[in-house]
């Protein structure tokens, strides 16, 4: 274990707390900082939306330097459950990975690919948009052996009226400013 990880795990940490979405919600495990979980809520006009889906992040010892593994613990028909994900964030491709990334674009990038189609990758389903529909109001109660119920996770709940409510109000504070965004690197992209 690094302590050039562990102090990059503690700005993670500081960050998420110091500026917290309405979107999404991670922490690293009371006993391993390397294992995070994380819930996300589906992204508001897809198959996904009111849905809160439960995941864990594992980073690698050489965190920053070297891409996490992630993968979803609950039903989304979008990712399998229980199985690695492929991203380019992802240790999947690290090639692609760039250190400037941390938590919080990695939860960016997971929203933002639940809406994409699943083209074959490692991890991802293309289930029809009833199923997912089904799935989505399902995930509401479910519960994480190590974190409790997701509904609790993150704000409001399943109350998908907190992002409406709130968007307008919070859109700078929700939107952070990301590293692509500053030209310093590429967004990340899925993986074939």
């Amino acid at each position: 274990m690094s302590n050039i990880a562990v102090k990059r795990i503690h700005c993670d940490v500081r960050e998420l707390n110091r500026n917290p979405s309405r979107q999404y919600s991670a922490a690293p495990l009371e006993d391993n900082l390397f294992e995070w979980h994380f819930t996300l809520r589906g992204p508001r006009g897809s198959d996904f939306q009111g849905g809160l889906y439960h995941g864990r992040i594992l980073l690698p010892p050489q965190w920053p330097m070297k891409p996490p593994s992630i993968m979803f613990l609950n039903a989304s028909g979008r990712f399998e459950v229980g199985k690695k994900v492929c991203l380019s964030a992802t240790s999947f491709h690290p090639e692609h990975w760039q250190p400037a990334w941390g938590i919080r674009t990695i939860l960016e990038a997971l929203v933002a690919f639940f809406p994409t189609p699943a083209d074959g990758a490692l991890g991802a389903l293309q289930w029809r948009p009833d199923e997912r529909r089904k799935l989505a109001l399902e995930s509401q109660t479910w519960r994480c052996p190590c974190c409790g119920p997701v509904a609790e996770l993150v704000e409001g709940g399943a109350d998908e009226r907190v992002l409406a409510d709130g968007e307008a109000k919070s859109a700078a504070f929700d939107a952070p400013v990301l590293p692509w965004d500053e030209g310093r690197a590429a967004a990340p992209a899925a993986a074939p």
